[in-house]
């Protein structure tokens, strides 16, 4: 596993999302209500960067014999800027299409820096 220092915490005001390089990669971070998240700043969808995107609160749900049945609150999401696709930001998964998903990484404070560990 590799280890990236992407910067001071104090660079991710919590409500940010912003964009960071891990080598050759792209990826989003967000720090939202004091957790901290990392993703591919890629749209699955049409590659839209999600780095411009904004964190929304999506209704849960799950299907039940094919009906939507929703409850158990809401999560927070990260909004494609493009075509309005979520992406949340726990687990990377999309109610759109419940195979497209986006690669989330862990996200470690090591003192003061903003530490996203690629695998």
């Amino acid at each position: 596993m590799t280890r990236i220092d992407v910067g001071p915490v104090t660079a991710f005001p919590d409500g940010s999302v912003r964009r960071v390089h891990a080598g050759r990669r792209a990826l989003v971070v967000v720090h939202h209500d004091g957790r901290w998240h990392a993703l591919r700043d890629r749209c699955p969808h049409q590659g839209a960067p999600l780095s411009c995107g904004r964190v929304v609160e999506q209704a849960c749900a799950h299907l039940d014999n094919g009906r939507a049945v929703f409850g158990g609150g809401h999560q927070p999401a990260l909004q494609c800027p493009w075509h309005g696709w979520s992406f949340r930001l726990a687990d990377g998964t999309t109610p759109a299409s419940p195979a497209v998903r986006v690669r989330r990484y862990p996200v470690r404070i090591v003192g003061d820096r903003v530490v996203v560990e690629l695998h």
